[in-house]
Parts: C-alpha cells; sequence; structure tokens
C-alpha cells in the first residue's frame, strides 16, 4: 500500500515542494518497516488441500486485448494479465493452462467449467452475481474516442441517438444503459475491430479502455485517425475472476496478487508493459521564480478585478436608476394607481392617479388605511377581495388580486382592478408592507356584461333551432375542438358542450369506424382550400343508437393559422330511413319483378312509340334499349300465328277497349320463340276520347305453357293406355266415381255407366265369400285416407274358373281438403293364381340346386385349402396395412417360422431395415401396397430376413381378394435365393468372358500403342539431338528451351492420355451408367489408331450430335473393338491396297444406329444372319476364340438393343441399334 502510495505522489500533478516531502515520508515508512510491505503467501489447511487436487489451473484470456492479453504472432498467449497468472502458478506451484477466446467465450468458459479463471474482467455488480472477483490489479480509465473531425462528442450525454461501437459483453453497455443515454450499439469481437468501425464511418465512437486502445493506435500508426474526447467516462477495476462459490481458488489468486504487489512483481510487470515513469529532479531554487511569476499575476490579476467591478456597479447602478424610470413611464402609460399598505399600522400610501379612479385626491382622501379602502368596496364584493388578500398574506398565494366594485364620489360605482405582493418582512417572517397598482376596468366589464347578455340571447336563440349550432377549429398543431356548440350537442354526440370545448376527441370517437376516414379527410380538405364542408355521416350515439348526421359548415382563417368553421348539424335519421325504405321498396318490386320474369311496358299511341324496361328486353335475350320499338317493330317480333290475334286487340282497343290480355310469342335473340303473357290497360286519352297512353306488363309464361302442352299430351297418352290396357283404373271422391276406364267392362262383366250411377255396385260383382271384407277394408281406408289393397275373386267365373284381382286404392294429395279424391287400379292374376303351386314346386326345387350347390362350392373350397397347404410357392394373406392375416406352410418356410408368430406383423419386421437398392423396407412396402391399390400387377422382388437372421430373396405378387369382406391381397411368393445365386455366378462368368475377350486383344492393343509412341519418341529423340548440336555451335538461346519444353510436354501428355485410355478400358464397369455413344466409340479408336496406321487401313468416323446410351461402358467398348478387329483382320487377308472401315451414327425412331463397313473379305454366307453370333463360332478360322461375337450379341441384348450381320457389295456391314435415353 505504501509503494502504492509512493507511486501516486511520484506521478501526480501537485508541485514539487508537495511531493518531495511526500516521498521522502514514505520512503522512510518503507525503509522503517519492511515486513509491512513485503509478506509471503500463507495458505489455509483447506486452500492447501484444494491446490493439491488440482492438475492445473485453466486461466482464459481473451484473443485481442493487448497489452492486457493478447495471442501474438508465435499464437502463444502473452500480456501483462497473462505474465502475471504465470508467475503466480509459479509461486503456489501448480501448471498453469492457457486458452485464448473473445470477450464473451472466456465468460462462458469459466461458466461451464471448462476454464478456472478469467484473467482479466472488470467488476461490476451485476457480474458479481455470477462471479467471484479478487483484488482490483489494474485501475483502467475508460474514454470516449472519436475521429479527429468530430467535435459535437465530449460527455456521455452527447452519445443520445450516435452509433456507438463497443466489445461483445463490455461494461460499457451496461454503464450507458444505467445513465438512461439511448445510442445505437454496433457490437464488435474486440476493441481493435471497435476502433476501426469508427476509422471506417460505421460507427460514431467507441468506448474503449485507455491502455488497450491507445496500444492498438500507436502500434498500427493510427493516432492521427482517432483521438480521446472529454474525461475518462469511469475508471475500471480491472481484476480476475472465477466462478461464484470458488472460494479457496479466489482466496489463493488474492494473496498471490498481494504478494506480487508487495514484492515488486507487479511494478515491474507493468514499467515492463507501460513503459517506467522517470524519477523527479533535484530540488533548485530557481525553480521557485515560475511560482513567483505565478503569484504577481494572480495579485495583478485582484486589482484589476477591483477595478473591473468598480466599474460594473456604476453600470448597474445607472441602469437601476433607468428601470425605475422606465416603470414610472409604464404605470403612468398604464393609467394605473400605486399604493402601498403598511400592515402594521393599517396606513395606505397611494399616488394622485388611485384616487382619480374613485373621483377624488389624495389630500381628501387623507389619512388614507386598509379601513378606508374595505369601506369603499362593494358589499357584495368584499368577501372574495378579503379571501384573496388573506390567502396571499398566508402564503397560499403568490399575488394578492381582485376586482371589485368602489364606490365613485358621484355615488356611482366604478370597477377596479388590484393587484399586489407583499416585499417587506419582519425578523420573525411577518408581512410589513405590501405593494401593488389598480387600474380603472370599468368599461372593460361594462363591455363584457353586454357581451355577455349577447350571448346569453344568442344561446336562447341557437338552444330553440332544430340542431346543433356550433364553432369548429382546427389548430395549427392538428388538434380540433369545438370552441362553442348549442346543447344539441349532447342529443346528437352523448357528450356536452363543455367536454369538447378544447378537444373534440369524444364527438370524433362517435363518427362510425365505416365514415370516420372520410370525414375527416374531408375536414382537412376543407381547411386546405377553404371551401363549404358540407358531409352526411353515421354517428353510434352512447345511448346504444345509431343517427345519420347532416352537418354544413364555412371556414374561416384565423390570424394564428387556426382554421374556425361556422356551420350547422341536424338529425337526419328518420329522412335516410325514409330514403332507404323507398330504395328497399323500389328494390323489392324490381326483385319481385325479376323473379317473376315480368316486365313493363308503354304504349305512346299518338307519337307510335313503345318504351319497354330492362327486364323486357332481357326476357327475350337482349341489351336494354337495344333497339327502338314502334307498333311496325313490334309486330314484327311476334310469331306469325299470333299476329292476327294482335291485330284483333288493337282493334279491340280503338274500339273502347280500355283494358287488354293476350298470351302470344316473341322471338327470341336466339331465333328461339318465348311465349309471353301482355296486359295492359288505357291510362290517357286525346281530347276526342281515343286512347292516347297504354300501359302493361310482359310476364314470362313460357313453362307454364309448356307444362300445359305437356300435361295435354300426358292425358291423351294415359286415355290411349286406359282404353287399350286390361288393367282398370278408376278416380273416385268419397260419394261417387269420377272416372272408370274400359277394361272394367271386360273384368266386371258391367257398364262403366252403371257405376257412374250406383258406386256400390262396384262391390255387387265381388264373390259373396270376400264381398263383406273387400266392402269393409275399402270403406275404413276411404275413412281413414290410407291405402286399400286386397286380392279378391268376382263372383261371375269365366269358363275356366274363378278370376282373381288385385284391387289397390290409394289418396290423391291436394291442398284443398273438400277436393279429396281416390286413384284406384284393379289388375286380373287370376293367372298368377293358378300358377302359385307350380311357382311352389319350383321354389322347392329350387331350393335343393342351392344346397347341391353349395355342397359342390365347400367340396371346391376344401380342394382348395388342400392345394394351398401342398403348394410348393409361399401363399398369404396380407391386409392394407401390410399385416399377415394368415398363411401356408411354404410361407412358414420361407419365413423359416410357424404361422403363429407371422400372423399379426407386418412385412417389414421380417425384413432389414433396407432393400438392395438403399431404400428403407417400410416405406417401400407401403408403395407397393398403394402400387397394388392402384392395379398394378408387376412382380417384384424382395429381401426377407428368416428366423436365423439369414438374407432370402424371394418374388412376390399382390393380387387383391375382392370376395373378401376386409382389404386383403394374396401374397404368392416363391423363394429364388438359389436363382440369385447362379445369376450372379453367371455374371462373373460373363464378366470373365468379357476380361478373356480383352485379355485376347492385349497383343494387338499394346502393337497399337507401341506405334502410338514410336513416333513421340523418335519425336523427342530428334529434339534432344538438335538441342545438343544447338548448344555446341553455340545457337542455343532461351526461346529455344522454352519451345523445346513445351514440344516435350505435349508429346508426355499425348503418351499419358494414351496409357490412361488403355488403362480404363480394362477395368471392369461395375454398375449401368449413361454415356455417350459416339464419344466412346471415338475412344476405342483413339486406343487403336496405331495399330490401323501401321495396317494402312483408312478409319472415317461421321460426324454426329451427342446421343445417349445406358449400359456398361466398358462391355461396349470391348463391342466395338471387336467388330473393329475383325474388319481389321479381313481387310489383311484380302491383301488389298485401298483399305477402308467406316462408321456411321444414325438416330431414328428414339434409337441410335451404329453402322461400321469395310471393304474386306465379307462374312461366308453360311454364317449369316445368326450363325455368326452363335457361341464357339468364330470368323477368324483356327486363329479365333469363337467368343467375341457371340458375346458381343450378349452384351448388345443385356443393353436392350440388337445387333446385325450382313454382307455389302464391298464387304461386310455391322449394325448396333440401341434405345436412346435422357443424360439427366
Amino acid at each position: 500500500m505504501k509503494k502504492a502510495m509512493l507511486r501516486y505522489f511520484m506521478d501526480s500533478p501537485f508541485p514539487t515542494a508537495i511531493r518531495l516531502p511526500a516521498v521522502l515520508i514514505l520512503a522512510i515508512l518503507c525503509i522503517l518497516h519492511p515486513g509491512q510491505v513485503f509478506s509471503a503467501i500463507t495458505l489455509t489447511s483447506e486452500e492447501q488441500r484444494y491446490l493439491e487436487s488440482l492438475e492445473k489451473i485453466v486461466f482464459v484470456s481473451q484473443t485481442d486485448y493487448p497489452p492486457f492479453e493478447f495471442v501474438d504472432v508465435d499464437e502463444s498467449s502473452n500480456g501483462m494479465m497473462v505474465e502475471l497468472a504465470q508467475w503466480l502458478s509459479t509461486v503456489v506451484g501448480v501448471e498453469a493452462v492457457f486458452v485464448d477466446a473473445n470477450f464473451l467465450e472466456a465468460q462462458k468458459a469459466v461458466q461451464d467449467g471448462t476454464a478456472d479463471v478469467i484473467t482479466s474482467f472488470f467488476y461490476s455488480p451485476s457480474r458479481d452475481q455470477t462471479f467471484d472477483f479478487t483484488q482490483t490489479i489494474f485501475e483502467v480509465p475508460a474514454s470516449i474516442f472519436v475521429r479527429p473531425d468530430r467535435l459535437d462528442i465530449v460527455r456521455a450525454q452527447d452519445l443520445a441517438g450516435k452509433r456507438v461501437a463497443m466489445q461483445r459483453g463490455d461494461f460499457a453497455g451496461d454503464f450507458l444503459s444505467d445513465l438512461g443515454i439511448a445510442f445505437e450499439k454496433i457490437p464488435t469481437g474486440s476493441f481493435s475491430e471497435a476502433a476501426q468501425a469508427v476509422i471506417s464511418g460505421v460507427a460514431d465512437a467507441v468506448i474503449g479502455d485507455e491502455q488497450i486502445l491507445m496500444y492498438y493506435l500507436h502500434r498500427y500508426h493510427l493516432t492521427d485517425q482517432l483521438k480521446i474526447s472529454g474525461e475518462p467516462l469511469y475508471v475500471g477495476q480491472n481484476a480476475m475472476a472465477v466462478k461464484a462459490g470458488n472460494v479457496h481458488l479466489q482466496s489463493i489468486l488474492d494473496q498471490g496478487i498481494s504478494y506480487a504487489r508487495q514484492s515488486g512483481k507487479l511494478q515491474e510487470i507493468e514499467d515492463k508493459w507501460l513503459g517506467k515513469t522517470l524519477e523527479p529532479r533535484p530540488f533548485e531554487w530557481k525553480a521557485l521564480w515560475p511560482y513567483a511569476f505565478v503569484m504577481l499575476v494572480i495579485v495583478s490579476t485582484v486589482l484589476f478585478w477591483n477595478l473591473h467591478l468598480r466599474r460594473v456597479l456604476q453600470r448597474k447602478s445607472e441602469e437601476l436608476r433607468k428601470n425605475e424610470q422606465r416603470l414610472e413611464y409604464v404605470i403612468e402609460g398604464a393609467h394605473a394607481g400605486t399604493w402601498e399598505w403598511n400592515i402594521h399600522t393599517g396606513v395606505v400610501s397611494c399616488n394622485e392617479r388611485w384616487a382619480e379612479i374613485i373621483g377624488s385626491t389624495v389630500d381628501e382622501l387623507a389619512p388614507m388605511t386598509m379601513d378606508v379602502w374595505r369601506g369603499l368596496i362593494h358589499p357584495d364584493d368584499l368577501a372574495a377581495s378579503e379571501a384573496s388578500l388573506r390567502r396571499h398574506l398566508s402564503g397560499k398565494g403568490q399575488h394578492f388580486q381582485s376586482e371589485v366594485r368602489l364606490r365613485h364620489r358621484n355615488g356611482g360605482w366604478v370597477w377596479v382592478f388590484s393587484r399586489g405582493k407583499v416585499h417587506d418582512w419582519f425578523d420573525d417572517g411577518t408581512p410589513r408592507l405590501m405593494a401593488g397598482t389598480s387600474q380603472d376596468v370599468t368599461e372593460r366589464v361594462e363591455a363584457q356584461q353586454v357581451a355577455q347578455e349577447s350571448l346569453s340571447r344568442l344561446q336562447k336563440l341557437t338552444e330553440n333551432v332544430p340542431g346543433l349550432v356550433c364553432q369548429f377549429v382546427r389548430y395549427p398543431n392538428g388538434r380540433y375542438a369545438f370552441p362553442y356548440a348549442s346543447k344539441e350537442m349532447f342529443s346528437l354526440y352523448g357528450t356536452y358542450p363543455e367536454e369538447v370545448r378544447h378537444s373534440a376527441d369524444k364527438v370524433l370517437a362517435a363518427v362510425h369506424p365505416c365514415d370516420y376516414e372520410r370525414v375527416v379527410a374531408s375536414i382537412e380538405s376543407s381547411a386546405a382550400d377553404l371551401t363549404l364542408w358540407k358531409q352526411v355521416f353515421r354517428v353510434n350515439h352512447p345511448a346504444g343508437h345509431q343517427l345519420w348526421i347532416e352537418g354544413i359548415a364555412s371556414p374561416e382563417q384565423c390570424p394564428d393559422g387556426a382554421v374556425m368553421w361556422y356551420g350547422y348539424t341536424q338529425d337526419i335519421t328518420a329522412r335516410v330511413q325514409q330514403d332507404l325504405a323507398l330504395k328497399e321498396s323500389e328494390e323489392r318490386y324490381r326483385l319481385t319483378m325479376n323473379a317473376a320474369s315480368t316486365g313493363i311496358w308503354d304504349w305512346d299511341i299518338t307519337n307510335d312509340n313503345i318504351a319497354w324496361d330492362d327486364q323486357c328486353y332481357r326476357m327475350l335475350g337482349y341489351e336494354p334499349n337495344q333497339f327502338q320499338l314502334n307498333l311496325a317493330t313490334w309486330k314484327a317480333l311476334l310469331h306469325p300465328d299470333d299476329r292476327r290475334q294482335a291485330d284483333q286487340m288493337i282493334q279491340d282497343l280503338l274500339e273502347g277497349e280500355n283494358t287488354l290480355a293476350i298470351e302470344f310469342r316473341y322471338r327470341l335473340a336466339s331465333g328461339d320463340w318465348l311465349w309471353v303473357q301482355g296486359r295492359g290497360k288505357v291510362v290517357a286519352w286525346t281530347d276526342d276520347g281515343q286512347p292516347d297512353r297504354v300501359l302493361g306488363t310482359h310476364a314470362d309464361i313460357h313453362e307454364r305453357k309448356q307444362a300445359e302442352l305437356a300435361l295435354a299430351t300426358s292425358e291423351q297418352r294415359f286415355r290411349q293406355f286406359a282404353e287399350n290396357t286390361d288393367t282398370v283404373f278408376w278416380v273416385r271422391t268419397r260419394e261417387q266415381f269420377l272416372y272408370i276406364s274400359p277394361a272394367y267392362e271386360q273384368l266386371w262383366g258391367c257398364s262403366c255407366q252403371s257405376l257412374y250411377t250406383d258406386p256400390d255396385s262396384f262391390f255387387d260383382m265381388i264373390h259373396p265369400d270376400d264381398q263383406q271384407r273387400i266392402r269393409s277394408s275399402f270403406l275404413g281406408s276411404l275413412h281413414n285416407n290410407q291405402t286399400f289393397d286386397e286380392q279378391c275373386r268376382l263372383a261371375a267365373p269365366d269358363d275356366e274358373g274363378e278370376r282373381w284381382v288385385q284391387v289397390r286404392s290409394f289418396l290423391i294429395h291436394s291442398d284443398d281438403v273438400s277436393s279429396e279424391s281416390w286413384a284406384g287400379v284393379a289388375i286380373d292374376i287370376t293367372l298368377q293364381k293358378r300358377y302359385a303351386n307350380t311357382l311352389e314346386v319350383f321354389n322347392s326345387r329350387l331350393m335343393q340346386q342351392v344346397e347341391d350347390e353349395v355342397s359342390r362350392r365347400m367340396l371346391s373350397e376344401q380342394n382348395y385349402r388342400i392345394l394351398v397347404e401342398k403348394s410348393p410357392e409361399g401363399v398369404s394373406i396380407v391386409d392394407f396395412s401390410g399385416r399377415f392375416v394368415s398363411c401356408n406352410p411354404a410361407a412358414e418356410k420361407i419365413l423359416g417360422m410357424p404361422e403363429k408368430y407371422i400372423v399379426g406383423k407386418t412385412i417389414h419386421e421380417f425384413s432389414p431395415p433396407y432393400q438392395p437398392d438403399g431404400r428403407s423396407s417400410e416405406k417401400l412396402a407401403q408403395e407397393i401396397i398403394q402400387q397394388a391399390l392402384n392395379g398394378q400387377r408387376t412382380p417384384f422382388e424382395w429381401v426377407h430376413l428368416n428366423a436365423h437372421g439369414e438374407e432370402v430373396v424371394i418374388e412376390v405378387l399382390l393380387p387383391p381378394l375382392d370376395d373378401l369382406k376386409s382389404e386383403q391381397f394374396l401374397a404368392l411368393s416363391r423363394d429364388i435365393t438359389s436363382v440369385k445365386k447362379l445369376q450372379k455366378e453367371r455374371r462373373l462368368q460373363e464378366m470373365a468372358m468379357v476380361q478373356q475377350s480383352k485379355m485376347a486383344e492385349i497383343g494387338t492393343m499394346m502393337g497399337a500403342i507401341v506405334h502410338q509412341w514410336k513416333q513421340p519418341l523418335n519425336n523427342i529423340s530428334l529434339q534432344v539431338t538438335s538441342l545438343m548440336a544447338d548448344h555446341e555451335d553455340g545457337l542455343l538461346e532461351k526461346g529455344d528451351l522454352q519451345k523445346f519444353e513445351q514440344d516435350i510436354y505435349a508429346l508426355v501428355t499425348f503418351m499419358s492420355r494414351t496409357i490412361d485410355d488403355f488403362r480404363n478400358f480394362f477395368i471392369p464397369a461395375a454398375k449401368e451408367t449413361v454415356f455417350c455413344a459416339p464419344k466412346s466409340v471415338r475412344t476405342v479408336l483413339s486406343i487403336i489408331k496405331g495399330q490401323f496406321v501401321r495396317d494402312m487401313v483408312q478409319v472415317t468416323v461421321g460426324e454426329c450430335d451427342d446421343l445417349y446410351v445406358r449400359g456398361r461402358e466398358g462391355e461396349f467398348q470391348q463391342v466395338i473393338l471387336n467388330i473393329l478387329n475383325n474388319a481389321r483382320e479381313a481387310l489383311l487377308e484380302a491383301r488389298k491396297k485401298d483399305r477402308w472401315i467406316s462408321v456411321e451414327f444414325e438416330a431414328t425412331n428414339g434409337d441410335i444406329c451404329i453402322c461400321i463397313t469395310d471393304n474386306g473379305t465379307g462374312i461366308p454366307e453360311h454364317l449369316l444372319p445368326n450363325a455368326v453370333f452363335e457361341l464357339f463360332t468364330s470368323t477368324k478360322g483356327d486363329c479365333g476364340t469363337g467368343i467375341g461375337m457371340s458375346l458381343t450379341r450378349q452384351i448388345i441384348t443385356k443393353m436392350n438393343g440388337t445387333i446385325t450381320a450382313a454382307n455389302t457389295g464391298s464387304g461386310a456391314k455391322f449394325t448396333i441399334c440401341l434405345p436412346l435415353v435422357d443424360p439427366e
């Protein structure tokens, strides 16, 4: 502590005369009491045990916080706090590990336990809640840094609204927030980034620790870019921190820091990083002359200031005299009287003007006291004046003021306004003197009284006007108010005039939300243009009802910029409701006419003009007023068969008929005809009594006419049917028959007329045994309005025996109860009765046949079950969720477990998680079931796991079972695991054959490659020889070397590409791919080009676009190589001088055709067309293996293609056709 005080006085701004004694005293104390300055670390037993339990202490420091802590160029932690931590770990004997992080990450590391100590952390009360701090190690002032040209930011308050850059998590943010300063925070990862944000203009200022920012600015020569503005905002207490609750580590660190401070280590670190303060120079008396000079300046200043104060006092005195004189002028100009009241004595001193107000003089009023004054006041005003005086004298009022009537010398009264104030007090605070002024305000008061009377008369007038008379104002700040409003304000808006005198919010709040914006916009428009305001709008009255309001007002511009309207507003709810009712009635009439398909017409007979409404036009399919009408054009619209009727109607009108009614047909715009009923009435006559105007309607009766026509047709057909059928039909009421069909006479043997005459004769011909039953049942159905349905015999048997009839009667429903009627039928069922026994015998036989068929089907079902049980293929029933319902023994064998363990489980439960194609077994099973639901019957392969966990490959077909009640599938499956193994072995054999075929071509291929390499190697040899010769002759230049290098590189690249093509050719294809067929053919040709050149065979390849096919490209290239080599060998065998091979490409019908033609010896005829492709058939005689062309066809077939062989006039031709695919 003493050492710190020493340094404080050494660096302090105190004069040397003060600093030297203090330094000497502290130095002596340090010498006399060294034990109090330095002391070793003493740990408690608990702290010692805690220290022994630690393997290491992890210190987390900031990546970029120099000079306290930073990551150096060698990526090691360095800085003042890091060096102190290293020293502390050495003192306590524990390994120190340093990790670097940004500021926020360092705090999180200590909180989550990945680090033990934050090496540099400012103390604050909020942080103290989550961390335990050591004693302060360094005090770090934090200041505002701005660009040199910024003069507007000096204090913290100047940062309001500014962009402030600061390190994330830094205390500066909390500091400004605590001051209540609103600013835009620009967070950065470090102080250096924050400084760059200000330099680049992204931020206006940065709050940063002075040592850190100054270190950065000096290190990177940026001191001219930023400056410190103002005094430090705060001084940060930089300390180390541990997680809250880690008291042992906190105590150990605290003791270590104290020891570092006592031993001088802390000072040593500070001197190392911040520099050492120079020691003060020895005291010299000569140094006192500046202080003497300062004292001289101070004495001179005091003398000068004394003179200056005298001049100021004189000037102020002169100003006070002038102000007193000015005040007298003002009082005189205001024609005011002045007075002063000695409260203690009661004496009032006044000037002449005060006495003149009441028509007297000062001498006449002498002696003037407060009691005399009170005697002059009108009795009605005295109480108010005394109350104002008492309030002021008690200190509750700042001034005394009153407006009272004083008795004038002439006996009248004058209104006087007085205002005063206590200006002197006794020592105990009691008021002593009070002064003030008085003015004669009689004229103003009388004018106010006149104005009040006028206002009262106006108010009475407006209160009797049936509406609201008001003033409405819009102030310059946008506020609305009603300075004046009559009492109708409440009935219209539910608010009193006093409530809206200063704000119209309550009135505007009552305006209907749908009308609010329109009303406000109209007010603003009227204010802007000073035009008449007129609006109709709705008001939601607070009483719960809605009113329609009409307002009209005239605006006027006020001197202060406000706009004042003078207007009138009234309730028009009744009028609006009447208008709405009228419109609603008109709309109902229009809708009714439209719904009834009725139009209105007006015929002006004198002027030969016919007017139709819109419905008349639309009824015929025309647009309204599409054409003009007169009598001639109207007749032209009529059906030719109806025109004579129309002429007769017109003639009747002219002869005195007042009304008309006619049904006729109009031609529609579409060319069809529409039945219309026209009605009209004469409404005006000429002077000679002739019809002048006729009004009428057109009604669409087309549907009725169609119905009438259909009814007539139906009645005609019914009569034809009734008169030609054996079934008896009738219609009757309770009393009589209205209609009976002729079949009655044939069936009953009585005339129809007899039944019309005597309805009960209907029962006379019924067999006696059935007559009573039928009569009672029939009459009962009539009484109860029920359906009658009985069978009975007729009394008169025919030649073949009894006649049976089925009689049925039912009520014909009608809205008119008085016109109830019944319809009935009677059918001859004699034949049915006669064949009833035959039908019973037939039913008995049918039941026997059914029983026999059931037995047969049960036997078939048993046979089916035996077939399923014995079937070698798995048969299972699976529902639509994929669960097994049942299975046969073969399915049990495939799955390797009994049926009871299979039923109820899903398909994917017996499957691996993924099928061989990589798709999920569960999702793939759902897709397959959905496909089966959509009608797809494609078999598919599935991999199961048997009870031993082994994979079993099965082929499955899922046809639905239509005859099952629930939705289920029949799953037919068979084990193809062995088949798949054989296919795999066959594939391996084929690959071996392909590879064998390739190996057979290696000799030829190597020859081709050797030939292709011979020329590049010769060129390289010639280049080297030429290079050596030029070198010996001294002709070698740098440009020659560069050209030689480029030529050699090109030749080597060509040779390398040849080897790559050769290597890729012999790599077996792992899977099918999409490749460009023409490009693949050219690749083969590039490999064997040298061989063909050596054998003097000219190969031409046709031009072609990129055409893509699917397959194994290596196998396809083997096919091309086989054909080309066969053609080359055939050309050599023919010993022709002109040797050529042509390769052409053609795309047709979705295929690519590759034609390879030569002019060799051709193919032996006995091998055409197909024997050439058989196994062990060689086109090379004994030199061939006999597998090349056979393998060629297999490869092309697997690619879904074809290959054919033929002879041409010149030689052989092979054609390969493959399907084209999309390269994507």
